[in-house]
């Protein structure tokens, strides 16, 4: 893939060589951590903390990687500030997801599918400019 022009690369598990030809790899992991790859060949691993939110949400990948390309212009292609503005962006968008299902689904009810659609135009302002702060430390 970095062969078409892409310098940049997510990688949602393990990096493997298949992506060793990007000069930046951003590689997800569950561990609350990351490891951003420099446009020199070095690496810098960060933890990033996070809520941990109980629910199931369709799109938040399709949501992350907008937002992801959108960032990394923003922010001058420098990957951890990226990573951090979407972050408090998804975080936001989950919580006011899961705060107005709780409240249609009633007290003691389980919300469906429907009502933990993803509140995206209500969660316009926090898209445009995050409000939540996600902290990093470089490890």
């Amino acid at each position: 893939m970095a062969r078409m022009g892409p310098d940049t690369g997510g990688v949602s598990s393990q990096a493997s060589r298949a992506f060793s030809s990007f000069r930046r790899v951003w590689k997800y992991s569950p561990h609350r951590s990351r490891i951003l790859m420099n446009a020199d060949g070095s690496f810098d691993r960060y933890r990033f903390e996070i809520a941990r939110l109980s629910g199931f949400f369709v799109g938040t990948g399709d949501v992350f990687t907008s937002l992801l390309i959108a960032w990394l212009h923003h922010c001058d292609n420098r990957i951890k500030c990226a990573v951090e503005k979407v972050l408090a962006t998804i975080q936001t968008i989950l919580r006011r997801t899961l705060t107005e299902a709780k409240a249609l689904a009633g007290e003691g009810n389980v919300p469906d599918c429907g009502q933990v659609e993803l509140r995206l135009i209500q969660s316009r302002d926090d898209i445009l400019e995050p409000k939540l702060r996600i902290e990093s430390t470089k490890l």
